[in-house]
């Protein structure tokens, strides 16, 4: 499985513009995550947020990683 550099740059920039939908309130660094299948198709997308009214964080890939499971669900 290889990556083109123009694919490369097209999912970091992705991932940078999901990271700025962090709130306010959460330090720097503003974190995106994008996952992709092997295909390259986009599954999941995720940034460093809060968790239900709380200040423990939660990481961008694990908010990824959900979103991809709830994708995965709606296509079965």
């Amino acid at each position: 499985m290889e990556i083109s550099r123009a694919n490369l740059e097209t999912y970091m920039r992705m991932a940078i513009k999901v990271g700025k939908q962090s709130p306010k309130g959460i330090r720097r660094p503003h974190v995106g995550c994008v996952v992709v299948t092997p295909s390259w198709e986009v599954v999941g997308k995720g940034y460093k947020t809060f968790l239900d009214d709380t200040r423990f964080l939660v990481h961008a890939e694990r908010m990824a990683l959900k979103n991809r499971n709830l994708c995965l669900k709606l296509a079965d």
